[in-house]
């Protein structure tokens, strides 16, 4: 068993959809939770490939990864399990999202974790996401990933 990554972990909280759709709070979204315009909608109305699904996710990720360390340069000193939760919220809430979160981030650069992963499951986006939340909530508490995956045997 191998640990989940992070790419893992947001394609199962995300679900794939390979046509356009609105989300939960009436975003054009497709793919593995890729947020895209009404113009794009009509673009890709046909719907994406997989490979598209999962190369926007890599570069998705990159993405928040990257605006995540420039807003919050204090991120690069964190173990990566809990660095990967913090790319994971910043991109399911947007990086001005997460900055909002400002109690939990403080929690975070002082690695008072027990009390940074109750301060997530207060918040409204608790309340929003459930298991997601106690999930990553987990996560950040205890420094450990999450659920492990079987990958295949490499004996012949």
């Amino acid at each position: 068993m191998t640990p989940e990554t992070l790419e893992d972990r947001i394609k199962r909280h995300e679900g794939l959809r390979l046509r356009p759709y609105l989300d939960s709070l009436g975003h054009y979204t497709i793919g593995y939770g890729h947020e895209i315009t009404s113009t794009e909608a009509l673009m890709y109305k046909e719907g994406v490939t997989l490979e598209w699904a999962s190369e926007t996710l890599q570069a998705d990720i990159q993405s928040h990864r990257d605006a995540l360390l420039q807003a919050l340069p204090w991120m690069t000193k964190i173990d990566p399990v809990r660095e990967d939760v913090f790319v994971e919220l910043c991109f399911n809430l947007g990086l001005a999202g997460l900055l909002a979160f400002h109690r939990t981030l403080t929690d975070a650069e002082d690695g008072m974790w027990v009390k940074c992963s109750v301060d997530l499951l207060l918040s409204k986006w608790a309340t929003q996401v459930k298991g997601r939340a106690v999930e990553l909530a987990q996560i950040i508490r205890t420094g450990q990933p999450g659920p492990s995956i079987a990958t295949p045997s490499t004996t012949a």
